[in-house]
């Protein structure tokens, strides 16, 4: 599915982004991004699931505001 393939890309970019080792452009559910998304969860004080999900989209967006507007 094209569409996952895109959200799953887009959240491993945003994790690449905040320092989370990751290959650059992800497009599966890899070991190494399961692994990112618990870190990010555990570092926001989420739910570790190692799944996308929409509080996870959510809350990676704004964290990835607020590293784009440190960098400015």
């Amino acid at each position: 599915n094209a569409e996952a393939a895109a959200i799953i890309k887009n959240v491993s970019q945003w994790l690449a982004a905040l320092g989370y080792p990751l290959q650059k452009g992800e497009i599966t559910m890899s070991p190494a991004l399961v692994r990112a998304i618990r870190d990010f969860e555990a570092s926001q004080k989420l739910p570790e699931t190692g799944r996308i999900s929409a509080p996870l989209v959510a809350r990676l967006s704004r964290a990835g505001q607020g590293k784009a507007a440190a960098v400015r």
